[in-house]
């Protein structure tokens, strides 16, 4: 029901990312989301089952990770010194190689102004942003935020690299979370968390909508009423 719901409502291939409620949380199998809407992008590497793939899609790479799922029994951390982790920065440095925009999904993130917090490895988040990955998305937190353009070191850890919401290619990364598409969107826990966390809305139910050129990424945030509460690029 749930795939003829999706399928009856969005007209452009859709791709899934798996997520807790798909997983070991018991209130689906994702295998059965995976065939329901199998891969519609041509999943260049990896598999879309197994929910770590990646896709060429134009000007872009993209990269879907599982940080903190257990799938098929496996679960993967992508922490220091696993071959999921070193799977993943070959991935990114060869994209970056290419002169591709760089984005990584996931259901779980690190860097979050909502409730359930860091719910996958620190030190991951650190490795994506210190690769300067353009775009990083994230769920698993019911809201919508996003940090401003950030930069990471070992000495200084995250640190803002711009902030004005038009941002220089390659400078750093934007990590948005969306996970305010279904019911029960919430309220930030911390609307200022960290110097890192851009403006957000919080608990407006909406979507984002990434339009990717070889030149430029633009970014807005659109609520369900068709109202806009967030752009940058």
């Amino acid at each position: 029901a749930w795939c003829q719901w999706v399928k009856d409502r969005v007209s452009l291939p859709v791709q899934l990312v798996p997520g807790n409620h798909e997983a070991q949380d018991g209130d689906g199998e994702w295998a059965k989301y995976a065939a329901c809407l199998p891969d519609q992008w041509g999943v260049t590497d990896g598999t879309y089952a197994s929910g770590q793939w990646v896709s060429d899609r134009g000007p872009a790479t993209i990269i879907s990770i599982t940080p903190g799922l257990t799938l098929d029994g496996q679960t993967r951390t992508y922490e220091r010194g696993t071959p999921e982790r070193e799977w993943l920065k070959d991935r990114i440095d060869a994209a970056k190689a290419r002169g591709d925009w760089v984005i990584v999904d996931m259901h779980m993130p690190c860097l979050t102004l909502g409730a359930h917090g860091c719910a996958s490895a620190k030190s991951l988040t650190d490795m994506l942003i210190g690769k300067k990955v353009d775009v990083i998305l994230a769920g698993h937190d019911h809201i919508y935020a996003r940090t401003h353009q950030v930069q990471y070191d070992d000495a200084r850890g995250v640190t803002v690299a711009d902030s004005d919401g038009s941002y220089a290619a390659g400078a750093g990364s934007v990590q948005v979370i969306v996970g305010n598409g279904g019911h029960n969107a919430r309220a930030l826990v911390s609307p200022v968390a960290g110097v890192w966390a851009a403006g957000a809305p919080g608990s407006t139910t909406g979507w984002l909508r990434l339009d990717v050129t070889e030149d430029s990424i633009r970014a807005r945030h659109v609520t369900v009423a068709g109202s806009l509460t967030d752009e940058w690029a």
